[in-house]
């Protein structure tokens, strides 16, 4: 189970909406970084692991610590649900290609939110670009 104390009761924890949308972790979590892709940013916080390439080189291995306790629903089929993308066509690369082509979709996925409300919470590590 996961949650939340607010005041003297246990709580869900916030879903996406509330955290992308509603700005829930300001002040509560620290950032690991920045980024300039949102759609990339989306599947680092739903699959949970990933690299972060900074400018001057330097990575950040993103690694799935635990989620928020809400349930996990694939963007894929939301997408063909929606009739958006055909079952027999979508792929990663699908959900990319009609994210990138449609920048009116709010930057930080937040269309999804409702639907898609669970998020990874990660552990990071700082990989040099050079190790011995």
């Amino acid at each position: 189970m996961v949650g939340r104390i607010n005041g003297k009761t246990v709580v869900p924890y916030f879903d996406r909406s509330q955290i992308d949308g509603d700005n829930a972790l300001d002040g509560r979590a620290p950032v690991l970084a920045w980024v300039d892709d949102p759609v990339a940013l989306f599947f680092l916080h739903v699959q949970g692991s990933g690299k972060i390439a900074l400018d001057n080189g330097d990575l950040i291995n993103v690694h799935y610590h635990l989620t928020n306790g809400h349930p996990y629903r694939s963007i894929g089929r939301v997408l063909i649900e929606e009739g958006i993308i055909p079952r027999e066509k979508m792929s990663m690369q699908a959900i990319r290609s009609y994210l990138d082509a449609h920048p009116e979709i709010p930057k930080k996925c937040v269309p999804f939110s409702t639907t898609i409300p669970v998020m990874c919470f990660s552990n990071s590590k700082m990989t040099a670009r050079w190790a011995f």
